[in-house]
């Protein structure tokens, strides 16, 4: 089990009055950035006393990460942040690549100057931390360089279920016992950039197909396309049950290794 200090992963709610909605966004910002990692301990008391306030928000702030699968707990055990096994990172990037499709189908034609100065600055840290070896910048980079076009789109349910599943992708990718094809998530950055560009939503697809070939390792064999097309159905109906009970006591600790 990991332990971190909770100013590591806390750093920018001063203390004072402070509610759930605001501990969950900083600790999903946490899990982004990659400051809050799979396996690691989380206690309601010790964040409470760090932000001097009484537990109630703070288990409010838990019952809603749980609900989205970003920590797990046993009782009289452990509260932690999720482990992510490959099949559920792999079963999590399907679904995120056709939510993502919709996404970029709309949002495309519509991209001004502004989204596009600031998908191409994460794209080319994403590319410079890659030359460097920076490798947790370079995740940081990559998932807020998808995570752009996300505030654009006027179908804010497929705005939350692109979040959702990204926080656990962002989970499942530093459990992977080896790196993705970094050189295929470039292309597709370049492509996407391109099709950004000029306002086009073919060669935007032609960026999706690019990601939807990229092999999780250890993900096992990939879904059918029709269940993928069911699940996504489901969550942008609100009709999907959401994340699954985890069974982490029967997932083993994978070596840690610097995420993607």
């Amino acid at each position: 089990m990991v332990r971190k200090a909770v100013s590591d992963f806390l750093p920018d709610i001063p203390p004072g009055p402070v509610s759930a909605d605001q501990i969950v966004a900083e600790m999903l910002e946490a899990v982004i950035q990659g400051r809050l990692r799979a396996g690691t301990s989380v206690h309601d008391e010790s964040i409470a006393r760090h932000l001097q306030i009484s537990r109630t928000p703070v288990r409010e702030a838990f019952l809603r990460l749980r609900a989205l699968g970003v920590i797990e707990t046993a009782a009289s055990r452990y509260t932690r942040v999720s482990l992510v096994p490959p099949e559920h990172t792999a079963a999590a990037y399907d679904v995120w690549i056709w939510l993502f499709r919709m996404l970029a189908r709309e949002v495309v034609s519509t991209a001004d100057d502004e989204l596009i100065a600031v998908m191409n600055r994460h794209s080319a840290q994403y590319f410079e931390c890659l030359r460097d070896g920076r490798y947790d910048e370079m995740a940081a980079a990559n998932f807020q360089f998808f995570a752009d076009p996300v505030s654009r789109t006027s179908n804010r349910v497929l705005a939350d279920q692109i979040r959702n599943v990204v926080y656990i992708l962002r989970l499942g990718d530093s459990q992977l016992p080896e790196h993705v094809d970094l050189d295929l998530i470039g292309r597709a950055h370049t492509t996407l950039m391109q099709a950004f560009s000029g306002r086009d939503a073919a060669l935007a697809d032609r960026a999706c197909d690019l990601l939807a070939g990229l092999a999780i390792p250890g993900g096992g064999a990939e879904f059918a396309e029709d269940a993928d097309e069911q699940m996504v159905t489901e969550l942008l109906n609100g009709t999907h049950p959401g994340p699954r009970e985890p069974h982490s006591s029967s997932i083993p600790d994978l070596p840690e290794r610097s995420s993607v």
